[in-house]
């Protein structure tokens, strides 16, 4: 039976593979990106109008992002990892590596305003409801977060401003090894990526081939190390009873906080 790391770089090898195929698909595309962009424009036209008349459209419903996907839909292979070492990895990432002290872990009533000390948090009392495994295209609340944190999760952020292979990097990353794991963007935090866990962090103010190492390294790590056990705490992604009841999301993207 083909071990853990055999499955993976197997599935690392497939990606690759089928990202070649996707570039050559996408060179063939291109001889009718013309036509085809002009088809697209008037029908969007077209569509446009007809909901304009007939009175309708998006009701606010529904907020993008808002509920997590078990896979991320467009991961990238990255490189195979090359120092599993996580110290070894950050310094030639130029990434920093912080473990502040606890901040608090009381479960809070969801009026109570709560700050915290550290971008990306790490600890500090939060709200009472968890946020669920998964992928999300919005930021969620970090008095939510927090509160994974100490149910054994680490998550990955990234600033949303940088180039989408590196987020698609990013989720590859994910698609490898999903397991109690949160990935989100962050608009507030001063790096490009972070990792955190309860009581740890990485923060990475720029990105290359290394910093993917420190990613894997953190998550190898920290995972399901925190006061209360992974397994006891919620779902995991994607499995029966995933993923139970959404926290309301972050509605303040300046502020670190509630």
């Amino acid at each position: 039976m083909a071990s853990r790391k055999e499955e993976k770089e197997q599935k690392r090898q497939e990606r690759l593979a089928a990202q070649n195929q996707a570039e050559l698909d996408a060179k063939r595309k291109r001889t009718y990106g013309i036509v085809a962009g002009a088809v697209l424009v008037l029908g969007v036209i077209a569509a446009t109008i007809f909901i304009v008349a007939a009175g309708g459209g998006d009701d606010g419903s529904s907020t993008p992002g808002a509920k997590p996907e078990a896979e991320y839909p467009t991961p990238v292979a990255v490189p195979a990892q090359q120092e599993s070492d996580l110290f070894a990895a950050a310094k030639k990432a130029g990434c920093v590596l912080k473990n502040p002290p606890i901040a608090g872990s009381n479960h809070v009533e969801s009026s109570k305003a709560l700050e915290f000390s550290t971008n990306p948090p790490t600890s500090g009392d939060h709200d009472a409801q968890s946020q669920p495994d998964g992928v999300y295209g919005a930021y969620p609340a970090p008095r939510h977060t927090v509160h994974a944190l100490e149910g054994g999760r680490t998550q990955i952020q990234y600033k949303p401003t940088i180039p989408q292979k590196q987020i698609d990097q990013l989720g590859g990353i994910y698609e490898d090894d999903s397991l109690y794991l949160l990935m989100y963007p962050n608009p507030t935090m001063q790096y490009d990526i972070a990792v955190s866990a309860w009581g740890h962090m990485a923060g990475c103010k720029k990105v290359d081939a290394a910093t993917y190492d420190v990613v894997r390294a953190f998550i190898q790590r920290y995972r399901d190390q925190a006061p209360e056990p992974a397994a006891s705490h919620q779902v995991a992604a994607g499995q029966p009873g995933w993923p139970g009841p959404l926290p309301p999301l972050h509605t303040d993207g300046a502020t670190p906080g509630s």
